[in-house]
C-alpha cells in the first residue's frame, strides 16, 4: 500500500513537471511568436522561435545560403532566430560594423577562441582589440609583405615545376595543392620556417589540427563548457579539441626558439620590436603569441587557397576571361616563366578584375559577423530594441543587385567601368569594414594576384569533365570552401617551361628523333631540334626518320595546298559539281521540326555532330573517282543545291527546291539549259563529304554572350513576353519554344554540351535572349530605372551570336529572330538599326519563300500556320514603321498569303487540322483584326503618300474638286465597316464606366478628326499663283461658304472648331481685304428662318450621327456649296497671300505658318 502510494506521487509528480515544461515551452514559443519585441520581423518559423534554424544551416553546410533565400522570401530584413536580424543592404554594412553601438556576439566569439586565449579575431572589447591590432598592423603592412614577397615568389615558382612536371600524368587535384601553398606561406611568415609541404607534394602534421580546429569552434557554440572539458571527452569529439591542444603546445615550442632568433621574417620583426617600444604597456606572452600565429594560420591558409580555387574554377569554365587575361598578362611579362612581382600585378586592371569578381561571387568568409545591439538604435529606418543580435552576410550583400547586375554570373568587365563604382564598393566587403577590417588583406592580395598571373602566364589548362556544380559549391560553416573538396584540372595542358618556351606534351614514339630512340629516354618531338637534344649541346645532330615527318602539321599543310587548288578552281570556271552516292537526295521532304514552328530546310546544308563532339578544324575530306580529262583542277565541293552570290543563282541539276525564285531570275533562264545536261557530260565525278565544320565562324563566338540569367529570374522576364508581347505580335510558337527554352536548364553530362554545334543552336539562343530584353521591360522583378540597361545587355548578347554569316543561310528562325529585334528596337534610341532590321527580316522571309502561298501536301497545320504569321508580321511591322518614319513601306501587296486562322499555339498541330474550341478565347483575335485594320492604313498611306506627284504645285485649280474630301470619306466608311466587322472579344464595350469611356473617347478621337484632313489639305497648298479674274465678292462668298461647311459640323466634331479658329487666324493675316471676312457677307447673309433650320437640322445630325457620319450624308445636306469652286478660291487666296508676305515680310509668313499649325495642334 505504501509503495502505491510513493509510485502515485512519484508519477504526479513527474506528470506535473512534464506539464510545466510543455507550457514552458508553450509560453516561449506564443511569446516569441506574437509579443517579442521583434514578431513584428518577418522570418522563417523555426527561426523565430529557435536557433535550431541556423544550426541545422551550421551543420549541412548552408546556413548563409539559408538566409539568403531566406531574404530572396522576406525582403532586406529578416528573422534568422528568436533574438536575430539580419540585414541585406550596404548601408546596414556600415551602420553595424563600423559603429560604437555594436559590439561582438559574446557566444560566436567565444567560441572563435582556439585555446583558452583571445587573438584578434576572437576579441570584444573594443580597446583591448585596438591594442593588440596597433602591435601586429606593422607586421602585415604593405612595406612589410613586399619584404616578404621573395619568400612568396619562391613557393609559387615551386608549386608550378611541381604541376608542370605533373601536367602530362593525368587530371591535377590543385585542392590540397593550394592549401599546402596557403600553409607554407603563412607558416613561414608566423615562425620563421619554411615547412616545405609544396617541395614534399604531401601536407605539414599542422594542418591536420588546423582542420580539427573548425568543428571544435562548432561545439562551443552549443555548449561554452566544452571549452574547458572538450579534452576530456572520449572519441572523435573530444580528439578534436585534443588535435587542437597539441597544436597549441607545437606553436608554444616555436614561438619560444623564434624569440631565441636574431633574424626573423617581415612579421615577427615588426612585432618583436613593438614589444620593445615604451609604448607598450606590457608585451605579449608566449601564449598569447602562439595564439595569434595559430589564428593567422587558420585565416590566412584556407581563405587564400580556397580564393584561388574559385578563380581556377571559374575562369577556366569562361575562356574568354582567360584569353582576356593572359593577353594583358604577356604585355606586362613577358618572359612566361617568370614569377610577376606584386607592383606590377596590382597595376594590371583585368588581372584585379578577375580576382575581384571571385572574391564576390565566391567569398571564402561568407557567414554572418553578429553584433549586439548596445542600445536602443536604427538600422536602416528600422527599430533596433538593445540586446538584439544583428548582422549581414556577404553571401547576401555580394548579390546585391542594383550594384552587380546578374548576380550570380562570373563577369569581371564589370569592375572596369565607372558607372556605379560607388555602389559596387559599398557592396563588396570579402574583407569586412571597418576597424575589424581583416589585417591580412596585403598578403592575400599579394599571393592572389602573383599566383593568378603565374599560372595563367605558364599554363594553358582545364577543368577535368568529371567536375560538377556540386563539387564546387560552397560549404559553409564559418569560412566557405568547395563542398568536394576537390578541383580536378589541367589535364591536357600545354605548359611553358621556366625559360617561357612551350613545352608540348610527349608524343608517341614514332615522332620521337633517332637520338631519344636508340637511347629510349622521353623526346618531345620538336623540330628542328628537340629538348634534350638542345640541352646536351647535340642539336645539329637532332635528326628525324623521313616517316616521322607525317605530323599533323604537315598534313595540314597538304590539305591547305589542296584547298588553294580548289579555290583557283573555282575562280577559273564555273561547272556544277556532279553528287555521287554520299550525297543526300535532295528530292526527299523536308525534315520535320518544331523548333520555334518551323522546319528544317533541306537546301541549306545541317550541321549534324555526335552529343559530345566539339566542332574539329578537319579540312572536308575528298575522294576521287575517276577523271576523264588532263585538267587536274578539282572543282569546289559544293555544299548547297544552289550555289549564288548578290549578282546571280545558279542551280544544280538536281536543284528542285527553287520555288522562292522568281520567274524573272535567272536561274529560270539557266535552269531550261541545265536540264539538257545529264551527269555523264560531266568532266569528273567528286565524292563529297561534308565539313565538320561548316561555321566556322560559331567557334569564334563570345561565349558572354551564352550567360543566363538565373533560371527565376528568365522566368519571370518570359511570362512578361507571352503576357504582353505575344497576343498582339504572335512570333513565337509558345510549347515548341517553351519546350526548347526548358532544355536550357536541363543537366547535360554529354562532353562539349556547352558548345554551340550549329547556327539553329546560334538563332535560338540569340532569341531567347532578346526574348529576355523585350520581357524584362515589362517585368515587374526589377525596378524602373533598372529596366532600360538590363534589357540592353540582352539585347547586346543576342546581336553577339546574330554574325553576319547566320544570314547566309535564313530560315523561319531567323525571321523570328529579326522581327523580335526590330520590335526591341523600337524601344531604344536606335530607330534607323530598327527600320532596317524589320527590312531585312522581310527579305530574309521572302528568300525562304514567305511570301508565297505554301499549299503542298507536306506542309502541316503548325508550320503553314507559323509561316502565316510570320509574313504578316513582316508586313505589320513594314506598314507601322512606314506611317512611323513616312517611308514607303517595302511589301505593296500581301493578299497572295492568306491570314493566319484564330487558332491558339496550343491547338495547332502537325498531325492533323488543330481545331479552336467554341468556349477557348481567340488569342489571334487581335492579331487577325489588327492585320485588316492595317491593310486600310496601307492604302491610306499609297493614296496619299506613294501615289502623290512629285509637284503638286503645279496642279492646276481645276483639277481639284474635292476628290481628297471624298477618298477621306470612302476610307471613313472603311474603318466603320471594319469596327462593325469587330467580334464581342476586340470591340469596344459600351458600359458607362470611366475606363470604358476613356477607351472609347480614344477610339473614337480618330473619326471624330476625321475632317481635320480638310483643314491640312488647305494648309499644304501655299504655293499656287491666285487667279486674276477672282473678285472680291467671290473672295467673300467662297470664305463664308467654307465657314458654313465647318459650322454644320462643330456638333459632331472638333476638328470643325480648330477650322473655325484656324480660319480667323487667317483674317488677321489677310488686312487688305478688310474685317468681318469670316463673318456672312451680306449678299450671303443667311436669314433668321435659315438659321432656325439649320440649328433643327444640326440636332437631327446629333440624333443621327452614327448613320450620317458612317454614310457620308453630311456632305451631301450642302447641295448648293460648289466644293470645286469654293477650295479653289480658298487655296488661291491663301496662296496670293502667302507669296506676297514671302516678298515683302518673311518672318510674317513664319508667323502665319505657326499661327495655323499652332491652331490646328
Amino acid at each position: 500500500m505504501l509503495l502505491d502510494i510513493h509510485t502515485s506521487i512519484f508519477k504526479t509528480a513527474v506528470l506535473t513537471l512534464c506539464a510545466l515544461l510543455v507550457l514552458k515551452v508553450a509560453v516561449y514559443i506564443i511569446y516569441n511568436f506574437f509579443f517579442h519585441p521583434l514578431s513584428k520581423y518577418p522570418g522563417p518559423p523555426l527561426a523565430r522561435i529557435s536557433r535550431l534554424w541556423s544550426r541545422i544551416g551550421n551543420f549541412q553546410g548552408r546556413k548563409s545560403e539559408r538566409i539568403h533565400e531566406a531574404h530572396v522570401r522576406y525582403g532586406s530584413v529578416v528573422r534568422v532566430g528568436p533574438n536575430e536580424l539580419s540585414f541585406s543592404t550596404p548601408t546596414a554594412v556600415q551602420a553595424i560594423y563600423t559603429s560604437n553601438d555594436f559590439t561582438k556576439e559574446q557566444s560566436f566569439y567565444r567560441a572563435k577562441r582556439i585555446f583558452h586565449e583571445n587573438h584578434l579575431f576572437s576579441f570584444r572589447d573594443a580597446e583591448a582589440h585596438k591594442t593588440r591590432r596597433k602591435n601586429f598592423s606593422r607586421g602585415f603592412s604593405q612595406s612589410s609583405m613586399l619584404d616578404f614577397e621573395p619568400h612568396v615568389s619562391s613557393k609559387i615558382k615551386t608549386l608550378l615545376n611541381q604541376w608542370a612536371t605533373r601536367a602530362n600524368d593525368g587530371p591535377i587535384d590543385v585542392y590540397p595543392w593550394c592549401h599546402w601553398l596557403g600553409f607554407d606561406v603563412i607558416y613561414h611568415l608566423m615562425f620563421d620556417e619554411d615547412p616545405g609541404s609544396v617541395q614534399r607534394g604531401q601536407p605539414h602534421q599542422v594542418m591536420k589540427y588546423i582542420k580539427a580546429w573548425k568543428p571544435t569552434y562548432i561545439y562551443k557554440e552549443f555548449l561554452p563548457q566544452m571549452e574547458q572539458y572538450g579534452v576530456y571527452v572520449p572519441g572523435t569529439i573530444g580528439g578534436y579539441f585534443r588535435d587542437v591542444r597539441t597544436w597549441k603546445n607545437y606553436a608554444l615550442t616555436l614561438v619560444e626558439g623564434i624569440r631565441q632568433k636574431d633574424s626573423h621574417t617581415p612579421f615577427l620583426r615588426n612585432v618583436l620590436s613593438a614589444e620593445k617600444s615604451e609604448n607598450t604597456a606590457q608585451p605579449l606572452t608566449n601564449s598569447e603569441l602562439a595564439e595569434e600565429c595559430m589564428g593567422g594560420m587558420f585565416g590566412g591558409s584556407g581563405t587564400t587557397a580556397n580564393t584561388f580555387v574559385y578563380i581556377l574554377w571559374a575562369c577556366l569554365k569562361h575562356p574568354k576571361v582567360v584569353e582576356k587575361l593572359r593577353s594583358e598578362l604577356l604585355q606586362a611579362f613577358p618572359e612566361p616563366g617568370l614569377v610577376p612581382d606584386y607592383q606590377t600585378c596590382s597595376k594590371l586592371p583585368y588581372l584585379q578584375a578577375v580576382i575581384n569578381e571571385t572574391l564576390r561571387r565566391y567569398p571564402t568568409i561568407v557567414a554572418t559577423l553578429p553584433r549586439t545591439a548596445n542600445n536602443d538604435t536604427v538600422i536602416d529606418g528600422i527599430p533596433v530594441p538593445k540586446g538584439t543580435i544583428v548582422g549581414t552576410q556577404n553571401f547576401t550583400i555580394h548579390r546585391n543587385e542594383d550594384a552587380f547586375p546578374l548576380p550570380e554570373e562570373f563577369i569581371p568587365e564589370r569592375w572596369l567601368t565607372a558607372d556605379g563604382s560607388e555602389t559596387r564598393k559599398a557592396s563588396w566587403t570579402p574583407f569586412s569594414v571597418g576597424s575589424r577590417r581583416c589585417i591580412g588583406i596585403n598578403l592575400a592580395q599579394m599571393e592572389l594576384s602573383k599566383l593568378t598571373a603565374a599560372f595563367f602566364l605558364r599554363f594553358d589548362a582545364r577543368v577535368d569533365e568529371t567536375m560538377t556544380e556540386e563539387d564546387m559549391r560552397m560549404y559553409d560553416t564559418f569560412n566557405a570552401g568547395p563542398a568536394g573538396a576537390r578541383l580536378l584540372a589541367m589535364n591536357a595542358t600545354k605548359v611553358h617551361d621556366q625559360s617561357g618556351r612551350k613545352v608540348v606534351k610527349r608524343r608517341k614514339i614514332a615522332l620521337a628523333c633517332e637520338y631519344c630512340r636508340k637511347r629510349k629516354t622521353r623526346c618531345d618531338g620538336r623540330q628542328p631540334a628537340c629538348s634534350a637534344c638542345e640541352a646536351k649541346g647535340l642539336s645539329a645532330t637532332c635528326l628525324y626518320e623521313q616517316s616521322s615527318l607525317t605530323t599533323k602539321r604537315y598534313v595540314s599543310d597538304l590539305e591547305a595546298r589542296v584547298q588553294e587548288y580548289e579555290r583557283r578552281s573555282q575562280t577559273t570556271f564555273l561547272m556544277p559539281s556532279v553528287t555521287s552516292e554520299t550525297t543526300t537526295d535532295r528530292n526527299s521532304s523536308p525534315a520535320q521540326d518544331t523548333f520555334l514552328g518551323q522546319r528544317k530546310d533541306n537546301r541549306y546544308p545541317q550541321i549534324q555532330q555526335q552529343p559530345g563532339m566539339a566542332i574539329p578544324d578537319d579540312p572536308p575530306s575528298i575522294s576521287f573517282e575517276s577523271f576523264q580529262s588532263d585538267d587536274r583542277l578539282l572543282s569546289p565541293p559544293r555544299t548547297e543545291s544552289v550555289s549564288s552570290d548578290a549578282m546571280v543563282v545558279v542551280p544544280y541539276p538536281e536543284c528542285s527546291n527553287d520555288k522562292d525564285l522568281g520567274q524573272s531570275s535567272s536561274i529560270s533562264f539557266i535552269q531550261s539549259m541545265l536540264r539538257t545536261v545529264t551527269r555523264d557530260h560531266s568532266v569528273f565525278k567528286v565524292s563529297h563529304h561534308p565539313a565538320k565544320n561548316s561555321y566556322p565562324f560559331l567557334q569564334t563566338l563570345d561565349e558572354e554572350a551564352l550567360f543566363l540569367p538565373p533560371r527565376r529570374v528568365a522566368d519571370g522576364f518570359v511570362q512578361a513576353y507571352w503576357r504582353f508581347l505575344h497576343p498582339i505580335l504572335p512570333i513565337l510558337h509558345r510549347p515548341t519554344f517553351t519546350g526548347s527554352y526548358d532544355k536550357l536548364w536541363m543537366v547535360d553530362d554529354a562532353k562539349g554540351s556547352d558548345q554551340i554545334c550549329n547556327v539553329d543552336d546560334a538563332v535560338f539562343l540569340s532569341t531567347v535572349n532578346i526574348v529576355l530584353a523585350i520581357g524584362c521591360q515589362f517585368s515587374e522583378q526589377i525596378e524602373p530605372t533598372r529596366k532600360s540597361s538590363m534589357a540592353s545587355k540582352f539585347y547586346q548578347r543576342s546581336k553577339a551570336l546574330l554574325t553576319d554569316e547566320v544570314l547566309d543561310h535564313p530560315t523561319l528562325a531567323l525571321v523570328q529572330l529579326l522581327l523580335l529585334t526590330g520590335v526591341y528596337l523600337q524601344s531604344t534610341e536606335y530607330a534607323n538599326r530598327c527600320w532596317n532590321t524589320v527590312g531585312l527580316a522581310i527579305r530574309s522571309a521572302q528568300s525562304i519563300g514567305l511570301h508565297l502561298d505554301r499549299k503542298r501536301g507536306s506542309i502541316n497545320q503548325l508550320e503553314r500556320e507559323m509561316e502565316r504569321r510570320v509574313w504578316h508580321t513582316c508586313v505589320f511591322l513594314d506598314r507601322q514603321l512606314a506611317c512611323t518614319f513616312g517611308r514607303p513601306p517595302m511589301v505593296l501587296d500581301s493578299s497572295s498569303v492568306p491570314k493566319p486562322e484564330m487558332i491558339n499555339d496550343e491547338y495547332l498541330s502537325e498531325t492533323r487540322q488543330g481545331v479552336q474550341p467554341t468556349n477557348a478565347y481567340p488569342q489571334m483575335g487581335c492579331f487577325v483584326y489588327s492585320c485588316d485594320l492595317f491593310d486600310i492604313l496601307h492604302q491610306i498611306l499609297v493614296e496619299f503618300y506613294v501615289k502623290k506627284k512629285p509637284n503638286p504645285h503645279n496642279r492646276s485649280t481645276d483639277s481639284w474638286l474635292g476628290d481628297e474630301i471624298q477618298v477621306i470619306m470612302g476610307y471613313h466608311r472603311e474603318l466603320n465597316k471594319f469596327q462593325e466587322s469587330l467580334p464581342g472579344s476586340l470591340a469596344t464595350s459600351d458600359s458607362t464606366d470611366e475606363s470604358g469611356d476613356a477607351l472609347g473617347s480614344r477610339i473614337l478621337h480618330s473619326r471624330a478628326d476625321a475632317f481635320a484632313c480638310v483643314v491640312v489639305l488647305a494648309a499644304a497648298r501655299l504655293c499656287t499663283v491666285l487667279n486674276g479674274d477672282i473678285d472680291k465678292a467671290s473672295i467673300q462668298a467662297s470664305w463664308s461658304q467654307c465657314m458654313r461647311v465647318f459650322d454644320k459640323y462643330k456638333l459632331h466634331s472638333p476638328a470643325a472648331s480648330h477650322a473655325i479658329k484656324i480660319l480667323e487666324v487667317l483674317e488677321a493675316r489677310l488686312p487688305k481685304f478688310g474685317p468681318g471676312i469670316n463673318k456672312f457677307p451680306p449678299e450671303t447673309q443667311i436669314h433668321t428662318g435659315e438659321q432656325d433650320a439649320m440649328a433643327e437640322q444640326g440636332d437631327d445630325f446629333v440624333d443621327d450621327n452614327q448613320r450620317q457620319l458612317d454614310s457620308g450624308e453630311l456632305v451631301g445636306d450642302l447641295p448648293e456649296i460648289d466644293f470645286g469652286s469654293t477650295w479653289a478660291l480658298l487655296d488661291d487666296l491663301l496662296q496670293c497671300e502667302s507669296s506676297s508676305y514671302n516678298v515683302t515680310n518673311h518672318t510674317s509668313q513664319s508667323s502665319l505658318s505657326s499661327g495655323i499649325w499652332g491652331g490646328f495642334l
